[in-house]
């Protein structure tokens, strides 16, 4: 009995191996991105969660849904943000583990440590020319 049931979970495996296609690794959309890091006005965790710190931080000229809708445009850029924030533009590598806090760190948005603040990252894309850059990922969502 132990070794039909060994044999029967040696061919399951086997077969699973075999129809289980190898994951590929997906490329990184390096950018450029815009970045912002803003002070985070609810303090951390689940009350800056439903804060939308774009408005707070630009005295509503500007929310988090424009940006989302409409990229970045010459007119986002115009908007003045409290204490001379700025959009700053940075790439992310396109290899390692910790790129998002090497790109920060390297546009200089990152020196004076990050606790408690938000932080923004939008790229435009192009719908039309996206699918010739990416594959599908099911299940992963790109503003």
């Amino acid at each position: 009995m132990y070794r039909n049931l060994l044999i029967f979970t040696t061919i399951c495996l086997t077969g699973l191996f075999l129809i289980t296609p190898p994951a590929d690794a997906q490329a990184k959309v390096t950018g450029p991105w815009m970045w912002m890091i803003t002070p985070d006005s609810a303090g951390c965790g689940a009350a800056a969660t439903d804060v939308d710190e774009i408005d707070e931080q630009t005295g509503g000229k500007l929310t988090e849904e424009d940006v989302a809708k409409n990229g970045i445009s010459s007119r986002v850029l115009k908007v003045k943000f409290k204490n001379g924030l700025e959009w700053t533009e940075g790439e992310i590598a396109p290899t390692g583990s910790n790129n998002l806090n090497d790109a920060i760190a390297k546009i200089g948005l990152g020196a004076a440590g990050l606790n408690n603040h938000c932080a923004y990252a939008v790229i435009n894309a192009d719908p039309k020319n996206l699918s010739k850059v990416l594959p599908l990922v099911l299940g992963v969502m790109i503003p």
